[in-house]
């Protein structure tokens, strides 16, 4: 028996599957998604969604693709808009109705101008000693705004981080041991949460250059909201544009060589369900073996010899990626 599954489109957008409209399709399906064009003064702004397993081609692009997962999917196609008027205290915005997911408010109010477009970008940076993830937020500047704030959910609500002034980007690192780092573009200030308070404490700094030092929290969602203030007044949490980011990172490799043997060990990623481990040669990957261990031993190995590796780990049932920077090499003694 086939299994198809729901698909789920909100606002002015359709699904696609060999060009003929659809709500339902298999797992694995390539299904096409298509943004109708925006009403005047405003324009598509990205797609979202809250269904883990679903992976846009490209998520800034009003027509794209994604792999149909094993479970019913909602997908909202984002707008904003473009020629809002400047705000004062006793003057009504004269803006178009944008479309916004739903849980963002249609109407503007008198001291909103345009809700920040929050945009998620994951850099993966693979070292000797850690395997690195930094979510680096970025939004759309507001010329009215004369701050924006950082808040970070914690449990069923969001719980403010820290002032950002009229920073328009910033990144979050969160740490295994629960800790968070955020930089607006220099060090990092470190936070941690009170639960019996219900806030987050100012602990410190760390230099920008020791944030790789860090060992980050593996296979978890994180849930961000950026506020701004207009007039003196913050913007509801209902008006503050929201994102959310699983974090994942990759095996970070070390290398050594003993007399016809290299010995190839990873450290452990949280939720891996299994490791693959490669033989690089001629730029390609020559599968070795899946293992649920975290160590490799490569016998009649040749001396003066280049051999390089790489390792992908399985998490939620999809392996990472490998780039030239996540290879290791080491001369065979």
């Amino acid at each position: 028996m086939i299994t198809k599954y729901n698909i789920t489109m909100i606002n002015t957008c359709k699904a696609y599957v060999n060009d003929k409209e659809v709500t339902e399709a298999e797992e694995g399906t390539e299904v096409t998604i298509k943004a109708e064009p925006a009403v005047s003064g405003t324009e598509f702004n990205g797609w979202t969604t809250t269904t883990e397993g679903v992976t846009f081609a490209n998520a800034s692009a009003a027509t794209t693709t994604f792999k149909m997962p094993a479970v019913d999917v909602e997908i909202t196609a984002s707008y904003h808009a473009t020629n809002a008027d400047p705000v004062t205290p006793d003057q009504t915005p004269n803006i178009p109705t944008p479309y916004y997911p739903p849980s963002i408010p249609t109407t503007a109010t008198a001291t909103t101008a345009t809700t920040p477009a929050i945009e998620i970008k994951k850099y993966n940076i693979t070292g000797m000693q850690d395997a690195q993830n930094v979510n680096a937020l970025t939004w759309d500047a507001i010329p009215e705004a004369s701050a924006y704030s950082l808040y970070i959910m914690v449990g069923d609500k969001y719980v403010f981080v820290q002032d950002l002034g009229k920073a328009t980007k910033a990144d979050v690192v969160h740490a295994a041991n629960g800790k968070y780092y955020v930089s607006t573009g220099k060090d990092y200030t470190i936070y941690e949460y009170d639960s019996k308070k219900g806030t987050f404490t100012n602990t410190g700094t760390l230099e920008a250059s020791k944030i790789d030092s860090i060992n980050k929290a593996n296979n978890v969602t994180e849930n961000f909201m950026v506020k701004y203030t207009v007039d003196g007044k913050e913007s509801a949490e209902s008006n503050s544009y929201k994102t959310s980011v699983k974090s994942y990172y990759k095996p970070a490799l070390n290398i050594t060589a003993g007399k016809g043997f290299i010995r190839v060990t990873w450290l452990e990623v949280d939720g891996a369900e299994a490791y693959k481990a490669f033989k690089v040669a001629n730029n390609r990957l020559k599968p070795i073996i899946v293992t649920d261990k975290h160590a490799l031993r490569v016998n009649g190995t040749k001396p003066g010899i280049e051999y390089a590796y790489a390792v992908k780990a399985l998490v939620d049932g999809e392996w990472t990626d490998v780039y030239r920077s996540d290879v290791v090499r080491v001369t065979a003694k």
